[in-house]
């Protein structure tokens, strides 16, 4: 309690002398306590600070992982565009009979699809062996325009089913030769078209092509172009069908 003049001039020495003991204790903590306030106010402003260096930290690290995230993405996409590239002068021909010895395969082969129009020789190939499957064959041409003339010739492959059946290849149809990613992406646009979302889609030159429900026609150049424009839920169930 603290006293006024008159009632300090009242107290006997020695209860003046214990009150002035007890105001100099009290002096003591107040600037102890006034010192720890002095020091946690100088903390708190030290966190505050820091917190707005954390704050421009964190900001100009998410902007780094966005700019980072889209150099991936571009970077995915010219692997994906060179790695269908080394393909461009390739074919499979699929539904090859698997007695065709791989020692006649070449010429039994090209004797099948020159049926399209475009006569083409074992001369003409610069490869040419079965895939995993054992019923599909890849060829690959000595030039792209050899190439190129038997897809552009390959529906007429569907008039031609008595000459196929003479030499036992009567169901061989022929298909653009696809890196896995395109043959991803070739999957989920037909599971699309199936399912009515799209009106065709088809692969043409290195490039995959749809048709929306609108006429509009797009370019899907990765997976993200289908996210953007589906549901990511609906994608992702032909993906995981696509993988049993």
């Amino acid at each position: 309690m603290v006293l006024t003049r008159s009632q300090l001039e009242q107290l006997p020495v020695e209860e003046l002398i214990d009150y002035a003991v007890k105001m100099g204790e009290l002096a003591l903590k107040y600037e102890i306590l006034d010192k720890r306030n002095t020091e946690f106010e100088t903390r708190i402003s030290t966190l505050e600070a820091s917190r707005e260096t954390d704050t421009s930290t964190i900001n100009v690290l998410s902007n780094c992982n966005t700019l980072l995230l889209k150099r991936v993405k571009h970077i995915e996409r010219d692997l994906l565009n060179a790695s269908q590239y080394l393909r461009n002068r390739q074919i499979e021909v699929h539904n090859v009979p698997e007695d065709v010895d791989n020692t006649a395969l070449p010429e039994k082969v090209c004797e099948a699809i020159s049926l399209t129009g475009s006569v083409v020789t074992p001369n003409h190939l610069d490869k040419c062996h079965r895939l995993s499957n054992n019923s599909s064959v890849i060829l690959e041409f000595n030039t792209r325009k050899d190439r190129d003339n038997i897809l552009f010739n390959r529906k007429s492959l569907k008039n031609k089913q008595e000459e196929l059946a003479a030499i036992n290849m009567k169901k061989i149809f022929i298909t653009d030769s696809l890196c896995f990613e395109y043959k991803k992406l070739d999957y989920v646009c037909r599971c699309l078209k199936d399912r009515g979302e799209i009106k065709d889609c088809w692969f043409f030159n290195g490039k995959l092509f749809i048709i929306l429900l609108s006429e509009e026609k797009l370019t899907v150049r990765s997976i993200d172009d289908l996210y953007n424009r589906f549901t990511v839920p609906l994608i992702n169930s032909f993906l995981k069908k696509r993988k049993r």
